[in-house]
Parts: C-alpha cells; sequence; structure tokens
C-alpha cells in the first residue's frame, strides 16, 4: 500500500500559526535588540572607567549622565555629618555603607562619599565603631547613583526616621535640607587603595547581555515549535491508488 502526503491548512489554522510564529518572532529579535544595546551600555561604562581621573572641583555637577566616570576630590569631611547606611550584607553578613559628606576645595558644594562595608554589632543599638578624619585629604573613586528609597517602606516620609545617623535609603534633598549645605547629585564610591576606607569590594557593572541573549533563544525556539507543529499538524496522509493500464 502506497500513502501520499498533502499540506492541507485551514484558513483558521494558518492564520493562529502566523499569528503565534510572528509574536514569537518578533520577541525574539525585540531580545536580540535589546543585547546588542546592553552590549553598547557594557562598553560605555568599560571605557568610562578605563578614562583619567576628573577633578569634582571643576566638575560640571548638572551635566547628565556622568556616572562610572573616575573622578578626584580634594577637601575635607565634614564634622558629624556620617551616615550608615542600613541593610548591606556582605559575604552573607549584616552591615551598613559608610558615607562621609566631603566639603571640597574651591567649591561650596559637598559630596556623598562611600567609605565602604562596616558589619553591624551584636545587636542594632550597638553602633559600629569608625573614625573620620578632620584633616585635608585626597579622595580617589567612581561616581555612582544614590540607593533609592524602596518600595516596602510604604508611608515613611524620612530615610532616618527611626535613628538620626542610621538611613535606610539616600535623599540627597532631604540631606541638604537637614545640614543646610548644596550637596551634588549623586556619591562617590571610594576607592578600594584610597586610605581611610573599610571594605570596598565594589560589584562589578553587569548589563546582563547573556540574559536578554538567552530569551532570545527562548523565543526563537518558541517560534519554531509553532512552525514544526503547523506544518506536522495539517500534514494530511493519504492513500494512492495503483493504476494499472
Amino acid at each position: 500500500m502506497v500513502f501520499d502526503y498533502r499540506f492541507r491548512p485551514t484558513v483558521f489554522a494558518t492564520l493562529l500559526a502566523m499569528a503565534g510564529f510572528g509574536l514569537f518572532a518578533s520577541l525574539a529579535i525585540w531580545q536580540v535588540n535589546r543585547a546588542a544595546e546592553k552590549q553598547s551600555l557594557q562598553a560605555s561604562v568599560e571605557r568610562r572607567l578605563s578614562m583619567k581621573e576628573i577633578s569634582l572641583s571643576t566638575l560640571n555637577a548638572d551635566a547628565d549622565d556622568l556616572y562610572f566616570i573616575r573622578v578626584e576630590g580634594r577637601g575635607y569631611f565634614e564634622k558629624g555629618e556620617d551616615i550608615l547606611l542600613d541593610n548591606i550584607v556582605y559575604q552573607g553578613a549584616a552591615g551598613y555603607y559608610l558615607y562621609s559628606l566631603l566639603k571640597l576645595d574651591n567649591r561650596e558644594e559637598r559630596v556623598l562619599i562611600n567609605r565602604g562595608w562596616l558589619p553591624m554589632g551584636k545587636s542594632r543599638d550597638e553602633m559600629p565603631m569608625f573614625t573620620t578624619p578632620e584633616d585635608h585629604l585626597v579622595v580617589h573613586g567612581v561616581i555612582a547613583k544614590p540607593r533609592s528609597r524602596p518600595v516596602v517602606l510604604g508611608n515613611v516620609d524620612k530615610p532616618n526616621f527611626e535613628n538620626e545617623q542610621v538611613w535606610l535609603y539616600l535623599d540627597l534633598d532631604y540631606l541638604e535640607k537637614q545640614t543646610g549645605y548644596s550637596i551634588m547629585p549623586f556619591v562617590i564610591r571610594m576607592d578600594a587603595n584610597d586610605p581611610l576606607g573599610y571594605v570596598r569590594e565594589w560589584p562589578r557593572f553587569d548589563a546582563r547581555i547573556s540574559m536578554h541573549i538567552g530569551y532570545a533563544i527562548q523565543w526563537a525556539v518558541f517560534a519554531l515549535v509553532v512552525l514544526v507543529v503547523f506544518v506536522g499538524v495539517n500534514m494530511k496522509k493519504t492513500k494512492k491508488e495503483n493504476r494499472q493500464e
């Protein structure tokens, strides 16, 4: 017995397959484009980190997109203006980031310097020990975004509602009102080689390019599955009759 195979899709099945294939293919292309964007972002960040340091005394603090630029600041730390940023975990241990407010030479603005991680005491009532120098100093580091307000805080209207020195997030506008100083709209992550800091194993920037590539492959596979199923379901097997002359 001889069989013949014919492709006989219905209009509905064709439209459904076209919609599914088009959807998954467009999602795959979108993720490929996102991967390309993230690749460009990663290259831009690495290029900035490799550039020569810029002096904070001459930097235009209002310029757009200053993050990941290496900078140098000269001045002194304001006495009594240190901040402990809460809920910072390092190697599984709870602790704080220590921020000190640097008064820059030749400028009226101050800038927050992230001096690194400090471990929490045996209880939350036990504050970590640290020292803040009063002498003139030079700070090297990288411009970074301040830690924003977590959504889970609900109706909390200020970052240090429990303790004046312990902050749950960084609010530079609130800090300006509290101190009366003009403060630059970013923070500086102190270089790991600078003295007067604490644990500074800063996370490396990762644009997560591989994640978008993985998603692109996933959506492309789904598009291929739709195509294979469409062909397989609509391929009809019929018996072929042998005709004798």
